[in-house]
């Protein structure tokens, strides 16, 4: 019982992410802190409550990262195709094909 007060407070102080339902939404609402120390708040477009915050949780780790200064495009694309693996099983970035040279015969 301790392990999981200790686990529940660590979580709370590291991650203030949150999830809310709005009266005439069927979505969750993640509440999460940007990078300029704003509470933030944006539809998960989620029914599934444990899907809202995982979503929740990876927008502020986005901005937590962002506010370090770490943050550059491909780490955000990587994150957010990360978070869609995680909640849907789906990738948001095709995976890369190899280039074949283009042979044009110009007869």
């Amino acid at each position: 019982m301790v392990f999981l007060e200790l686990f529940i407070l660590t979580f709370i102080l590291t991650c203030m992410a949150s999830i809310v339902k709005r009266k005439k939404s069927r979505f969750w609402t993640a509440c999460y802190t940007s990078r300029d120390g704003r509470q933030l708040k944006k539809s998960t477009k989620t029914t599934d409550k444990n899907q809202a915050i995982e979503i929740a949780i990876g927008y502020e780790r986005l901005e937590r990262r962002a506010s370090a200064g770490a943050l550059i495009s491909n780490q955000i694309k990587k994150v957010s195709n990360d978070l869609s693996k995680q909640v849907t099983g789906d990738s948001i970035i095709a995976p890369a094909t190899p280039c074949k040279s283009l042979v044009v015969n110009c007869s």
